[in-house]
């Protein structure tokens, strides 16, 4: 009996320490038409039990995080999708009208963005290239 409980601190310990292994997964989105950054959003990798995302900065780049914002995510297979890709219309004023998807809808689900991303050890920088949602570049253009 004295064992189990010299034993339980410990195991305490290692699970609130997060005794995985996590790997540092980093990576860049840019459109498919022009090879332009993706500045706003962030990138989601998930399982059915598991989410971990990163932001994307002002060249597109991001780190994943599950806990921490950089804290990485472990080996497996992950469905990537990219979510909060939004403009508002500098015609509008601010809050008077719905954010404009810079997206085409299919990358805003997991199930429905085709993309993916098998992490491992020396599989942990991944790039994606998107479609543009055409209807708000044209609007933007006018």
């Amino acid at each position: 009996m004295k064992r189990i409980f010299a034993i339980c601190p410990l195991l305490l310990i290692l699970v609130l320490t997060g005794c995985s292994d996590n790997i540092a997964v980093s990576g860049k989105v840019t459109f498919s038409d022009d090879n332009t950054p993706l500045t706003v959003g962030m990138v989601f990798f998930e399982t059915e039990t598991f989410q971990a995302r990163g932001v994307l900065d002002s060249e597109g780049r991001y780190q994943l995080g599950s806990r921490e914002l950089t804290d990485g995510l472990p080996a497996g297979q992950y469905r990537v999708y990219i979510g909060g890709a939004l403009v508002e219309d500098p015609r509008i004023r601010s809050g008077e009208g719905p954010p404009l998807p810079l997206l085409e809808s299919q990358y805003e689900s997991g199930t429905t963005s085709g993309l993916t991303a098998d992490v491992d050890k020396s599989n942990k920088k991944f790039d994606f290239s998107v479609g543009r949602n055409m209807q708000t570049a044209q609007q933007l253009k006018k």
